[in-house]
């Protein structure tokens, strides 16, 4: 309803919404950010992400090394 009221789109589920982004600002708890940050960036999508980017040192570095990709 409130998408309906205000003209925004409805994605069914994030792949989609990654799909049909070219930024996103990822906001959602620790333990799913890195997943969520790595789906952006593999659907090529530029990534603002809320800090810390991920639950630990190795998995930072794996989302720059995808970002750089």
């Amino acid at each position: 309803a409130v998408a309906e009221a205000t003209g925004c789109d409805v994605y069914g589920s994030t792949p989609a919404l990654l799909a049909a982004s070219d930024v996103v600002l990822v906001a959602v708890p620790l333990p799913e950010r890195y997943v969520v940050a790595r789906a952006a960036v593999a659907e090529g999508a530029h990534a603002f992400v809320e800090w810390p980017p991920a639950s630990g040192l190795a998995e930072a570095e794996r989302l720059a090394s995808a970002a750089e990709e």
